[in-house]
């Protein structure tokens, strides 16, 4: 879990002892697999990127401090990379982000972990995403803005499922060609990770892609989905 080369917790581990690690599993254990989670791509001074080439599952935060891992696992297409804890932590972090990158996967810690998340003044406003209540977890504003944002990604899984489906049946069509140049247009303007300047205080939540909101473009989507249909 988050490996480090100094200031370590009993469950941290340097970029030596990981990589030794990773081989006495691929050794010992055929047919396991093997993950880790980089902050960055350099901790502590040390480049982290060799780790892809020992490990099954990467995971890392999804911002430009990680371009390095993000960039090379698309362009080898392995090992298998995952988001964990977004930084901005807006709608934005948890949908179409998420569907513009290469990342298969976003884990969150979120519960109890700031224990004032009704309180707008608190400087903390990122974590405490759920609190245990009486009849299971409470929502709080920020479990609203992260459910807004897997929405959005699950539209883009919709419309990228219609477009398999219609191309699969071997029917051309208007409808087809639009929906795929929309797609590709929405992708192509979003940034697959946060720049310094979107989670610098204050946070600056993104709202807009290309001109046009998360909720425009939501709507795009929808339209597409069921012109395909």
């Amino acid at each position: 879990d988050e490996p480090r080369e100094r200031n370590t917790n009993q469950w941290n581990r340097n970029l030596q002892d990981s990589i030794h690690y990773a081989q006495l599993v691929r050794e010992g254990i055929p047919g396991a697999r093997t993950f880790i989670d980089p902050m960055r791509d350099i901790e502590d001074g040390q480049n982290y990127l060799p780790l892809l080439e020992y490990y099954d599952v990467i995971a890392t935060h999804p911002w430009d401090q990680s371009s390095g891992i993000i960039k090379t696992a698309r362009k080898q297409g392995k090992p298998t990379l995952w988001y964990f804890n977004g930084v901005v932590m807006d709608r934005y972090d948890f949908g179409f982000e998420v569907a513009a990158s290469p990342s298969t996967g976003f884990w969150q810690w979120h519960f109890q972990w700031d224990l004032l998340p009704f309180q707008r003044f608190h400087p903390c406003n990122r974590s405490g995403v759920t609190l245990p209540g009486p009849d299971g977890p409470i929502e709080t504003p920020t479990f609203e803005r992260l459910t807004a944002g897997i929405d959005d990604y699950r539209y883009v899984a919709t419309l990228k499922a219609r477009i398999e489906a219609a191309k699969q049946s071997g029917k051309k069509s208007q409808a087809l060609e639009a929906a795929q140049a929309e797609l590709k247009a929405l992708l192509g303007s979003t940034m697959p990770f946060a720049s310094q300047k979107d989670y610098s205080e204050p946070i600056r939540p993104r709202r807009s892609i290309n001109g046009r909101s998360l909720d425009e473009w939501r709507a795009v989507l929808a339209r597409h989905i069921s012109a395909l249909e």
